[in-house]
């Protein structure tokens, strides 16, 4: 009887190295290096091997998986497709995230809120600046019209359009007192959506618009008013029937 030849380590390596070649040639999901670092890298084999802008192919939004000899572990499952944490993650680090962007938008919140609170005391004092400036030229006019050598009607229209720009003045600063208090009620509706989320409900009390008598731009609009109402009283009493 014949005996059969057996072949020695090198054929058989031989042999196993050229499947592994053909089966990569045929895009064979499972390949295993050949060769490994010599830093002590843990060998591994992967599953599946997907981009890294392609979805898995069961649709979900985590990467797949790669089979180490010690173990398997998550490729990116720590912060989500790609590394980004997606809406609704409760990882700690999604978490984490949640919260730095809070504290980032309360911070950005008060720090409007502050330049809104200093805006209005801004707003007041170029009104009180350009409001005496105005009613100023205007008294020197009615004064001095005479001996200046003006017209009655000429002094006459440059007090009323000294009176008509210190009106216009008014108006401006009104309003943007008014949009600044509105603003201001949005920045602390937030700032308590905020607190509720991260602090506890409740923590900070939302603003209630029937408090204005309470809020100091209320005055201040209550003295332009007052200003402009007395300034045009004056001037059609005293100043304009005497201009002749």
């Amino acid at each position: 009887m014949k005996a059969q030849h057996c072949p020695n380590v090198s054929t058989l390596s031989r042999m196993v190295d050229k499947s592994h070649s053909a089966g990569a040639r045929r895009g064979s999901s499972d390949v295993t290096p050949r060769s490994y670092p010599s830093t002590g890298q843990a060998r591994f084999r992967k599953r599946k091997i997907f981009s890294r802008h392609t979805s898995p192919p069961d649709g979900s939004k985590d990467f797949s998986q790669i089979e180490y000899d010690r173990g398997a572990y998550p490729l990116s499952s720590q912060r989500g497709w790609g590394g980004i944490v997606v809406a609704g993650d409760v990882r700690p680090e999604a978490e984490a995230t949640r919260n730095e962007f809070a504290l980032e938008r309360y911070r950005y919140i008060l720090q409007q809120i502050h330049a809104v609170n200093e805006n209005g005391h801004r707003f007041l004092a170029i009104y009180q600046t350009l409001a005496t400036t105005l009613v100023g030229a205007a008294l020197a006019l009615f004064v001095g019209y005479r001996r200046w050598g003006v017209e009655p009607d000429t002094a006459r229209g440059g007090i009323i359009g000294l009176l008509v720009l210190t009106t216009v003045v008014a108006a401006f600063t009104v309003t943007q007192i008014v949009v600044g208090t509105l603003a201001w009620l949005d920045y602390r509706n937030e700032e308590c959506d905020i607190t509720d989320q991260m602090v506890e409900p409740g923590f900070r009390k939302r603003p209630k618009p029937e408090n204005f008598f309470r809020w100091y731009e209320t005055y201040v609009v209550a003295f332009i008013l007052i200003s402009i109402i007395t300034m045009w009283s004056l001037a059609s009493l005293l100043m304009l029937p005497k201009v002749q």
